[in-house]
This record gives structure tokens, sequence and C-alpha cells, in this order.
């Protein structure tokens, strides 16, 4: 990395409040061909590791059933500064990267509780939702373990 794109890091805590505040990530997988796939995605955030759902079939999940290994990414654009010039107009933005290894969770009360936290965070009003045995029957949840994660702003 560049000496000066040090100054541009977050920090692990920059990292967490960047996560809380954005509703966007965007997961990247591969397929058995070796074509990159990318997918947006909500997401929630859980003792360090990241959560998504969906149904249980379709080409994320058969991407990771091949390679599990993952890149997530997640911004939020704060804007432009404009400069005298086009080069010197710069974005100003926070972003964090995960790599990590994606799993489908298996114990229910965990896909309960993942859920639950979904609610909390896209739905306040139904911060305590009850979850029919027919949704969950049709809902995967997939846990990413984080194993590393890296986060930069300008401004």
């Amino acid at each position: 990395m560049q000496p000066r794109m040090l100054k541009y890091q977050l920090n692990d805590e920059e990292i967490g409040k960047l996560l809380a505040e954005v509703t966007l990530g965007h997961l990247a997988t591969v397929s058995k061909d070796g074509q990159p796939y990318v997918i947006p995605l909500n997401f929630v955030i859980l003792e360090g590791k990241i959560y998504f759902h969906g149904r249980g079939q379709g080409q994320k999940i058969d991407n990771l059933s091949f390679e599990p290994r993952v890149c997530f990414e997640a911004a939020i654009e704060d804007g432009y500064t404009q400069g005298p010039g086009a080069c010197s107009t710069t974005a100003r933005f926070r972003s964090a990267i995960a790599v990590g290894t994606a799993s489908i969770v298996e114990d229910k009360d965990k896909v309960i509780l993942v859920l639950t936290q979904f609610s909390r965070k896209y739905a306040p009003q139904h911060a305590e939702p009850d979850f029919p045995e027919e949704h969950l029957s049709k809902t995967t949840v997939i846990e990413v373990t984080v194993t590393k994660w890296t986060g930069k702003y300008h401004s």
C-alpha cells in the first residue's frame, strides 16, 4: 500500500460504526467456471460475522456451494469536493471490505436471532417479530466468518 494511503484507513471501531449505518452491501463470489459474481444485499453484523439471507437456491447459493471464500463490501458516499479542475474533484466516502468464508446457518435458534436482527435494522416497527414456520422453511441464512477487515475513507 502506498504510504500516503495509510492516513486514510478506518480503524475497527470506525468500521463498526460504518457497518451499522450502511443498509446495502455487495457480496462477491466465484462460480464453478471461474466467473466472478457480485450481488447487492442487505446484511447484519453479529459478533464480528456478516449475515445475509434469501432463498436456498440460485446463483449465489450455487457459487457458495462450490467456493465458500467470499469478499464483502459496504460503502457510504458522502458527496464530492469540487476543485478548480476535473482532476482536482474528489469523492468523499467511507468503505469497508471483508474477506472470509461463507456457510449456511443450520441452527434454528441462530436463524431466528439473525432474522430478528434484520427486523431491528430494516423494519424497526417489527423489532420483536414472529417468524412463521412456513417462512423459516423457505429462508436460508448465510454466515460469513471474516478473516480480514479493511476500511478506508476520504474526506
